[in-house]
């Protein structure tokens, strides 16, 4: 494949393209939809300003509603193989003449993008509501929004270098939903459930400073790379093993499918 064909094929997947057939059936207009959500945000952004008025309450707590993001990031390698099925663009798709590793590839990077706009977002909103409450409630001072500033770098540090991997485990788990390995498909979302779980508690039992959680509740100070040798040893595996679920993933989309 000329590269400029794949770069194509990876804009194309950066676009934010939802599934067609639920917005035809859905009866809910679009701008009803984005009324919701702002309400849920001033709502949400209320009940924290509320809890800032607390002594116990710390900058860096606010970081605690940014832990649904790795769950984000993997629906969005979920969604990218799932809504060529919902979308019956999976025919086009599957018969482009390019090998099927590019354009999973073309898939991962598109993800990848998306990802990071998505975590850009959140940090500059996060930043913005931190900096807010700390111009309006006493007792907070600019060290305090340093100190936040500090925790969600070394929060997304852990993020940007495990989303590699979360991203090409979404895309697999996408395309065996579609292939012969359909019958595993209930086994492995049992088996994603365990590695959530050891996202949230592994790395906080070997952080080398005493943990995540730690530093987010405000009970140690944060520092710009909280993370020890076997944190990063983790971290280069997961993107060896990423490596690998994607030509596997190929490999499924080429010898497995299940049309």
């Amino acid at each position: 494949m000329p590269s400029h064909i794949f770069w194509q094929l990876v804009r194309h997947e950066w676009r934010w393209v939802g599934n067609r057939s639920k917005a035809a059936r859905r009866r809910i207009p679009k701008k009803w939809w984005i009324c919701y959500i702002i309400t849920m945000a001033i709502a949400a952004f209320a009940v924290i300003f509320y809890a800032s008025m607390k002594d116990d309450f710390g900058l860096t707590n606010i970081w605690f509603f940014s832990l649904g993001l790795p769950y984000i990031i993997f629906f969005s390698g979920y969604g990218h193989v799932k809504r060529e099925w919902d979308n019956n663009t999976n025919g086009w798709w599957l018969t482009l003449p390019y090998p099927r590793f590019q354009l999973v590839a073309a898939k991962f990077l598109g993800a990848l993008l998306q990802a990071i706009a998505i975590l850009v977002a959140v940090f500059i909103l996060a930043l913005l509501y931190a900096s807010t409450i700390a111009v309006f409630q006493a007792g907070f001072s600019a060290r305090d929004v340093l100190e936040f500033i500090k925790a969600g770098v070394g929060w997304y540090e852990l993020l940007l270098g495990l989303s590699p991997f979360i991203i090409s485990l979404g895309l697999f788990t996408g395309t065996v939903k579609y292939t012969m390995l359909r019958p595993i498909f209930p086994i492995l979302w049992f088996v994603i459930m365990v590695l959530g779980s050891f996202f949230y508690w592994g790395f906080n039992a070997i952080s080398s400073k005493k943990g995540l959680y730690a530093v987010l509740s405000g009970q140690i100070h944060a520092v710009w790379f909280p993370y020890g040798a076997s944190s990063i040893a983790i971290i280069l595996v997961g993107w060896l093993i990423g490596f690998g679920i994607l030509r596997y993933t190929a490999y499924l989309l080429e010898k497995k499918l299940s049309l």
